[in-house]
């Protein structure tokens, strides 16, 4: 079974989602206990490794990382 751990990432300190073939995820917990901040590092570091793969420039990767900084 496949997994990810999230360490030391925002308001994250550990934490380990295990991840078997689905398409439909739910996350649940207390508030401001960082179901969001889980979410939003899996979604940009997905977007980091899709860009590695097409072999994304510089520029496209640093705009990935710093959406706000224009040239």
């Amino acid at each position: 079974m496949a997994s990810i751990v999230i360490q030391n990432f925002g308001s994250i300190k550990k934490c380990k989602l295990n991840i078997s073939d689905i398409n439909f995820m739910v996350i649940t917990g207390r508030q401001a206990s960082g179901k969001s901040t889980v979410i939003k590092s899996i979604y940009f570091f997905k977007a980091v490794i899709v860009a590695l793969k097409e072999n994304a420039t510089r520029i496209e990767l640093r705009n990935i990382l710093n959406p706000d900084i224009e040239e």
